[in-house]
């Protein structure tokens, strides 16, 4: 099992369901010109997948995601 902590500003509950679908991105993220296209999330997942793993996303609040 791997883990990665992020200390950003944290996904909306409503969103972690989707956070792995292609090219999904946030309503705080799309407004922001400088962010990802929402590939790599989706990406990850596949390749987990395809050798059997998996993935998930989960808040630790107030402002961290695993």
């Amino acid at each position: 099992m791997i883990a990665i902590d992020d200390n950003g500003p944290g996904v909306p509950d409503e969103a972690l369901p989707k956070l792995f679908d292609v090219f999904y991105r946030s309503d705080s993220s799309r407004n922001n010109p400088n962010k990802g296209s929402g590939l790599g999330p989706a990406i990850t997942a596949k390749i987990l997948e395809r050798f059997g793993g998996s993935i998930y996303a989960e808040n630790l609040k107030p402002t961290r995601i695993r």
